[in-house]
């Protein structure tokens, strides 16, 4: 368990793709961030990288995807909740 713990404390690369575009970028997060961590972390450098500040995340790999449901986080869910559901993890970034 610790080693879990510790290894959450390491970066990871998340991918991310614009909604119906073929824009795409890396960032580095931090898999014990909130997801409110994560939002703020990555909401300057979302509205820098693709032009635009209101979008939603949705998750790749569900049902629709790119027009799948937006992420819908919990108030204590983290990043690293979401890579127990998979090995990798990537987000499409849609427009609102």
């Amino acid at each position: 368990m610790q080693q879990n713990n510790v290894r959450s404390r390491e970066p990871i690369h998340i991918y991310f793709k614009e909604a119906l575009t073929d824009n795409t970028k890396i960032y580095l997060v931090y898999p014990d961030w909130s997801f409110n961590q994560f939002i703020n972390a990555l909401d300057p450098i979302i509205t820098i990288d693709f032009g635009f500040n209101d979008f939603d995340l949705v998750l790749v790999g569900q049902e629709g995807d790119e027009n799948g449901a937006k992420l819908q986080p919990l108030i204590d869910m983290k990043i690293v909740d979401l890579l127990s559901q998979t090995i990798n993890i990537a987000f499409y970034i849609r427009r609102v």
